[in-house]
């Protein structure tokens, strides 16, 4: 009996210090755009597309394993204000702007923010308490 009880201090001691030694909680990690010269990127039922600081369009040509520039996708506002794209035809800007363009010979056209969306601000434990005092 006293065996089994060493054998079991034992394996919670190595569980503990296999924790203490090699234990890190999962994290996201921020990219600077102007560390991979990348603004955003998405990933289309043709293939990936990225967009860099220059505003230039990239599309993966996975038959050559090349990246190849998409002609004629200027963009109406300047790279940085891009905060997520679909494709080379669609994306959203910083200030939740939609904008959309039919073909790469139509223009870019501003259909504005979604409807229903509402701005949210981060609560705190200590915020909520103060309303409530």
């Amino acid at each position: 009996m006293a065996k089994r009880f060493m054998f079991v201090c034992f394996g919670i001691l190595a569980l503990a210090l296999a924790f203490h030694l090699g234990a890190q909680y999962g994290h996201a990690e921020y990219v600077d755009p102007s560390a991979t010269g990348l603004v955003a990127v998405a990933n289309t039922v043709s293939g990936p597309r990225a967009l860099d600081e220059n505003g230039t369009w990239w599309r993966w040509a996975g038959s050559y394993h090349v990246w190849d520039p998409v002609q004629g996708t200027l963009l109406p506002v300047p790279p940085s204000e891009v905060k997520f794209i679909v494709d080379e035809s669609m994306f959203i800007a910083v200030n939740n702007d939609t904008w959309c363009r039919e073909g790469d010979s139509y223009p870019w056209v501003n259909y504005g923010p979604p409807s229903g969306m509402t701005a949210a601000q981060p609560s705190t434990w200590g915020s909520i308490k103060a309303q409530f005092k």
